[in-house]
């Protein structure tokens, strides 16, 4: 029974007859054999993966040629980059071309004719005559081999002058943020509009860690209220990075390597909209004292180093917990659970199998080659390999579900209130995004669930609920008391699924693309006596791996495929994926939703006139699933 039939009206197992029954536990049966899980997986020991992806979740022509383009874009870019670099002689041109470092004439050549040959197959994929159906395998290739071009020209480098890292964007446009990365008003901001907005919570006693007298708090932050004053009124923050304390740091090629699990305090003075850093501690032993912000002409570079030493710790805790585990891992196990308890014409398996797009590959190609042994993540983050892995599934296998619950979870960590922390986009923009797959997933719901017995009685979702908690150990899954519940649940998965990968995923291009911004690892100690501007440099990545991380981020953070609202196309005939009239009707839910998306665009672009521009949950530039 292909997906594409199942579309067509979506009916509860109830409703079947004896027949379509039998049809229905044959099409899972199945699906439990294609879709089998394993928690074997080296790079992920303990999660629940799919053991093998089936051919139905290979990635289409469509998807290939998106990441094929900006892998062109990408990858040109590393090759003239490499030129800033020690690259050997063999690869450059000769004579006074030598002198600037370009690459070697037939690798430009060779990336124009893969760029051609990209252009040619997507000339082809959208020819309705063409019927290629080696043109994935084909596309797949070409971009291996792109990949094989960056990785040619990486040869150890280290900088001398933060001016190098710049110079690595040579046909990339440089990122915004290394012009202002290195301001306390930008290190604030990211706490609430960066990679990371997950990790601040409202601090409404002392920190035991983090002890600030009364006079430095004012002198921090220019505040006219003592600190204590404006605990009592809710104004005051902190970042605890607590969970990286497992990450055991190891050295690469010699070259040290440190993460630490820094806690920051931060404060909004009275009267103001943002947040300002107030002090650091970079750890928690007796090494660690706490590091105040640096005001009025003092000495910066102390200051500088704390400020780097959490941003190490935000790019882990982004990458490993955040962004892997809680978007890439929670939706894999979604996605084992529907397909293997849903049959195709389940209502709620139509309704979530968009969301599911391109999860189970791209998350093994994640598992395979950036957190396997000896891929990016073992490069470019400063844990061993061993200890990465350990955490990362430590977080998927903790992480509590209800934390996908925006309301909840904002409340929890005490950011849900305009009138403490007016200026906060991720928070403003999230509660828009929520309330409109809040009222559709309720709206398609409610079409085929009369009350709260039929849900009851719907065999089929009770084995899936069953699923999730015991088949792929995911915590939090709340009870199905009622027809609302399933829509609090619904709504946390398809908001995961789409703005909230949304919003951890596509700042990597803008943001951490630029490595003295964002980083994995500290490449020196930051314990130094007199920290100057060399100590703080020695910090930075090498060149070398610097431009790999902004090769690697500017494709992650880059293909915006199937956009939130967009069902077409998921079915083998490429057809529209909705077709039950009761959901596509004139002004019926699906219209209903669009035009709230629409709304919601809207008004974040009116925000965005009034505020440092935030785009990342715009719904025209959030994909409906984790397919990147």
């Amino acid at each position: 029974m292909s997906d594409d039939h199942a579309a067509a009206r979506p009916t509860l197992p109830a409703e079947c007859d004896g027949l379509s029954s039998e049809l229905r536990r044959r099409q899972l049966d199945i699906a439990r054999a294609h879709y089998e899980t394993t928690t074997g997986t080296p790079s992920l020991p303990g999660v629940p993966v799919v053991s093998y992806v089936p051919r139905e979740e290979e990635p289409t022509v469509a998807w290939l040629l998106d990441v094929g383009r900006v892998a062109t874009e990408a990858v040109l870019n590393a090759v003239l980059a490499s030129g800033a670099m020690h690259v050997d002689d063999s690869s450059r041109l000769t004579g006074a071309l030598h002198n600037h470092g370009l690459p070697a004439p037939a690798d430009l050549a060779r990336i124009t004719r893969l760029a051609t040959h990209l252009v040619e197959l997507e000339r082809l994929a959208l020819d309705p005559r063409h019927h290629d159906l080696d043109l994935p395998v084909r596309l797949r290739r070409e971009l291996e081999d792109l990949a094989s071009l960056t990785y040619r020209h990486l040869k150890p480098a280290e900088a001398d002058r933060l001016g190098a890292y710049v110079d690595l964007f040579r046909s990339l446009p440089l990122p915004e943020i290394a012009g202002r990365f290195l301001e306390d008003e930008t290190f604030a901001h990211m706490r609430v509009a960066g990679p990371n907005p997950m990790v601040l919570c409202r601090q409404r006693h002392p920190h035991p860690l983090v002890p600030v007298d009364d006079d430095a708090y004012r002198r921090t932050t220019g505040d006219t209220t003592d600190l204590a004053t404006a605990m009592a009124e809710g104004r005051v923050f902190v970042a605890d990075y607590h969970e990286l304390q497992d990450l055991v740091p190891a050295p690469l090629d010699g070259r040290e390597r440190h993460v630490l699990a820094p806690i920051a305090l931060f404060a909004v003075p009275r009267g103001a909209r943002s947040l300002v850093p107030v002090a650091i501690r970079c750890g928690r032993t007796d090494h660690d004292a706490v590091v105040l912000r640096a005001v009025d002409g003092e000495d910066p570079w102390r200051w500088r180093v704390a400020k780097t030493m959490v941003q190490v710790a935000d790019t882990c805790h982004h990458e490993l917990f955040v962004h892997l585990a809680r978007t890439h891992l929670v939706m894999e196990a979604v996605a084992l659970a529907t397909h293997r308890e849903l049959a195709t014409e389940h209502p709620l398996h139509a309704l979530l199998r968009p969301h599911l797009d391109g999860t189970l590959f791209i998350n093994a190609v994640a598992a395979d080659r950036l957190i396997g042994a000896g891929g990016p993540i073992s490069r470019l983050f400063a844990g061993t390999i061993a200890s990465v892995q350990s955490a990362t599934a430590n977080d998927r296998l903790s992480y509590d579900l209800r934390r996908a619950h925006v309301p909840d979870d904002l409340a929890h960590r005490g950011i849900d209130d305009p009138e403490t922390l007016p200026d906060h986009p991720y928070r403003d923009d999230a509660m828009r995004v929520w309330d409109a797959l809040e009222r559709w997933v309720g709206d398609y719901l409610g079409v085929y669930y009369a009350d709260d017995d039929a849900m009851h009685g719907d065999t089929e979702l009770q084995a899936w609920h069953r699923a999730l908690v015991h088949d792929v150990h995911l915590r939090g899954v709340m009870p199905l008391d009622g027809v609302s519940d399933l829509v609090d649940l619904v709504t946390s998965l398809v908001f995961t699924a789409s703005a909230q990968h949304a919003a951890v995923n596509f700042p990597q291009r803008p943001d951490m693309s630029f490595a003295p911004a964002f980083t994995g690892a500290a490449w020196a100690s930051p314990y130094v006596e007199r920290p100057d501007e060399a100590a703080w440099l020695a910090m930075l990545p090498p060149l070398d791996l610097a431009l790999e991380q902004a090769t690697l981020l500017t494709v992650l953070g880059s293909v915006v495929h199937r956009p939130l609202g967009e069902y077409q196309g998921y079915g083998p005939l490429g057809g529209p994926w909705f077709r039950d009239a009761r959901i596509v009707a004139p002004d019926g839910p699906l219209e209903r939703f669009r035009t709230h998306l629409d709304a919601v665009e809207a008004e974040i672009e009116a925000a965005n006139r009034h505020r440092r521009p935030y785009t990342f949950l715009l719904p025209s530039r959030i994909p409906a699933s984790v397919n990147i």
